[in-house]
């Protein structure tokens, strides 16, 4: 049996039905579960987890509490970064761990509402978003303190990943919830949009060092290689591209992109 091993209650079936007349398909009778109606802000939610590289993982906790939420950067020292909810308030909040272990809350000086970390790189910088009265605008923590960015008007700004060079990957969200991937380098203030042929949206998460990031789209999955073609993997087609400046701290006046014309794929 399945049920045992998961890690959520199931309903134990108390009754089955054949299809009949007043209703031609098979039916079940099972009791209802205790639960509450889940929370559209906090969709993603449950224990967060440390695999080690014998295959073996770490409930990553707070206090011995296992933390519920998301784990998402690691780094090869196993720094790692994510947010967890409070069993009090409710609040989602940005924390920095250490081995499977939580060490301390994301703290950025700004009024939130949410806060959360999605990649730490070698160097200890932390990448993430938070969320005020006027959206979500993704963050860059490092040496030097809070850079905030806002890549285009909509306030849907988040950022995902940041390779040990510095670029940072993300997403923004249309008028029509339509994801649209990029990278950002915060050192010249150009983001780069990524549309996929084909595909109505496109997320951007991991980046490495030489700046290939992985793609998820509403057609498939796929790496974005920004180097020259004979040093990208073999057999790819050509992404379109808008590269849009932004200044830290100001929302860049600009509408998420929509699809544009596409050539041939090569």
């Amino acid at each position: 049996m399945l049920a045992p091993q998961l890690p959520v209650e199931l309903p134990v079936p108390l009754a089955l039905g054949e299809p009949a007349e007043g209703y031609p398909y098979p039916w079940t009778v099972a009791p209802w579960i205790p639960g509450a109606t889940p929370d559209a802000d906090n969709l993603v939610e449950g224990p967060q987890y440390l695999r080690k590289p014998d295959g073996s993982f770490i409930n990553i906790t707070r206090s011995g509490v296992p933390l519920s939420g998301i784990a998402q950067g690691l780094t090869i020292h196993q720094r790692s970064t994510g947010d967890y909810i409070d069993s009090v308030s409710g609040a989602r909040h940005g924390y920095q761990g250490r081995a499977g272990k939580y060490k301390s809350d994301i703290d950025l000086g700004v009024p939130a509402t949410r806060i959360a970390g999605r990649d730490v790189n070698a160097k200890g910088n932390i990448v993430g978003f938070y969320a005020d009265d006027g959206g979500d605008h993704g963050y860059l923590l490092d040496h030097s303190g809070l850079h905030t960015y806002d890549v285009d008007a909509s306030g849907t700004t988040t950022f995902e990943g940041l390779s040990d060079k510095g670029v940072v990957t993300g997403q923004v969200v249309d008028e029509d919830f339509n994801n649209h991937g990029f990278t950002l380098d915060p050192s010249t203030g150009t983001a780069t949009f990524i549309d996929v042929p084909g595909a109505a949206s496109v997320q951007a998460w991991g980046i490495n060092r030489k700046g290939m990031v992985a793609l998820s789209t509403d057609i498939g999955s796929f790496i974005y290689c920004p180097l020259k073609a004979k040093r990208c993997p073999a057999g790819g087609i050509a992404a379109v591209e808008r590269k849009v400046q932004v200044v830290e701290g100001r929302r860049a006046q600009v509408a998420a992109p929509r699809q544009p014309k596409r050539g041939p794929a090569r």
